[in-house]
């Protein structure tokens, strides 16, 4: 109950520079698997919380609802969500999967997030190929609106004797083939009202990320999804 007076006073003092943003969701579970991280097309999944929250223009008399967002340990308290999604190619060239590890930089127009490694720090992820892979990112500092991105990428070749699905027999690729990285922002705009951005964006050239290499994102294009992603559901996602 303390905690709820810190995080109702830190609403008051920080309104502009870390408003809390909560997400409307069926339960806290959903909400941490991803399912819930949207706004909606005038924002009405998503709203400020603590002293200067609203009432939703269309809440019915007596309907409640239930909003979730994530608070740091100490006061900033306020998390800034975003969620990067990494479509895989289907080149020719490219395996049916390949495991590793990876690591971003985001460059925003209010700050920059460097080397930040989004797969399990100890347990390398599988890719397959032509899958979508979603990772969602709560920050401590809001680096705005994201239109350049960096992807580092490094093949694990270390062999697990509990786990032989990750082998790869034979002349096996170690590139990881992205057509393209999509970033979903969520801020406030000057009415105090919460709105979500989503930037697609692609690399110089179709080539893949060399295992240990970089590659620069930053050309906006199109989403081009496989037949079983239309739906839009990811293969998984990561927190």
């Amino acid at each position: 109950h303390n905690r709820a007076i810190e995080l109702f006073t830190d609403s008051i003092k920080r309104r502009s520079s870390c408003p809390m943003i909560g997400h409307l969701c069926s339960s806290y579970e959903e909400y941490k698997n991803g399912g819930c991280l949207q706004c909606g097309g005038s924002g009405e999944r998503c709203a400020i919380l603590g002293y200067y929250a609203s009432k939703p223009k269309d809440l019915s008399s007596g309907e409640t609802r239930s909003l979730y967002l994530e608070t740091g340990p100490l006061s900033p308290f306020c998390q800034h969500n975003y969620v990067v999604e990494l479509n895989l190619g289907q080149n020719e060239e490219s395996e049916d999967w390949v495991q590793g590890h990876v690591n971003l930089n985001l460059y925003g127009d209010k700050g920059e997030l460097i080397k930040h490694k989004i797969t399990e720090k100890d347990v390398s992820e599988k890719f397959k190929k032509g899958s979508k892979k979603v990772f969602k990112l709560s920050l401590s500092r809001n680096i705005g609106l994201v239109s350049i991105a960096e992807v580092f990428w490094k093949y694990d070749h270390e062999i697990d004797p509990f786990d032989l699905g990750k082998i790869c027999l034979v002349f096996c690729s170690d590139s990881l083939y992205l057509d393209s990285i999509a970033i979903t922002s969520f801020l406030t705009n000057k009415n105090k009202n919460i709105e979500s951005h989503r930037e697609i964006l692609c690399g110089e050239t179709d080539s893949p990320v060399q295992s240990g290499d970089w590659k620069l994102f930053y050309k906006s294009c199109k989403e081009n999804l496989p037949q079983s992603l239309a739906s839009g559901r990811p293969d998984q996602l990561i927190i």
